[in-house]
């Protein structure tokens, strides 16, 4: 069953959180934008980055399965840094309902 989940960050100070996305996604795909899911690794259904006014990051993702989501987390946490890993908020949910295409 796939599952949603929402993760949530405060604005980091000295970086606009724009960059510091980029910078990660970069980080993550051999310096090149990630702009296919197949970038993601297996099982990323759909992937919605958002700024908040006051910088907060808010990042929405569908994933086919927990293992899935877990094995791009073990990719992402060590880019990211254990630091500002363990600052953002992840909040998981089953997906009742998913419509990407068509």
């Amino acid at each position: 069953m796939p599952i949603t989940a929402v993760s949530e960050l405060q604005a980091l100070e000295g970086e606009d959180p724009r960059d510091g996305y980029v910078r990660v996604m970069r980080e993550l795909n051999g310096g090149q934008p990630m702009t296919k899911r197949s970038e993601w690794g297996e099982g990323l259904l759909a992937h919605i980055h958002n700024v908040g006014e006051d910088g907060t990051v808010l990042v929405v993702d569908v994933w086919r399965d927990q293992a899935a989501m877990d094995a791009f987390m073990e990719r992402l946490r060590p880019v990211l840094g254990e630091d500002i890993a363990d600052q953002v908020n992840v909040r998981v949910f089953d997906t009742n309902d998913l419509v990407i295409e068509g």
